[in-house]
């Protein structure tokens, strides 16, 4: 198992105790890692999120741009945080935020395919997957 995979798991275990291995090796399958550097968007509006961004490393700012051109900071994402416009990913519309790395920045990425598929087969990652949610929407 991949290093960076463990520790993302390993939240998933603390959200969700109950988890099998089974369903983490599932869930593993996955998993893809991202590695930006400072200045690059991990999500731009306009565009479709596929994926749910995990931060393992770095810093980034989520922000929009308002109708007179000026950026709005909404937050800043930093280590075993989630870097996602989580509505527009659920609805499958394109993002009306950017995310942006600050700093070099190393996240673990899951697919909605991928993610829609644990939460049918897995009721503990279903679970999971709502907590997160109720996390980020926070």
């Amino acid at each position: 198992m991949h290093q960076l995979f463990q520790k993302y798991l390993s939240t998933v275990k603390m959200l969700c105790p109950s988890v099998t291995e089974e369903a983490l090796s599932f869930l593993e399958q996955g998993l893809t890692i991202s590695n930006l550097d400072r200045g690059q968007y991990y999500i731009k509006a306009g565009f479709m999120q596929t994926s749910v961004g995990f931060v393992t490393k770095g810093l980034l700012r989520s922000f929009y741009i308002d109708s007179n051109g000026k950026e709005i900071t909404l937050r800043f994402i930093t280590d075993n945080d989630f870097a996602t416009n989580y509505v527009s990913f659920i609805d499958l519309k394109p993002s009306n935020l950017f995310i942006q790395c600050l700093e070099p920045c190393e996240l673990i990425n899951i697919s909605y395919t991928h993610m829609q598929e644990s939460y049918r087969r897995y009721s503990d990652l279903e679970r999971y997957g709502r907590l997160i949610a109720e996390e980020v929407i926070k």
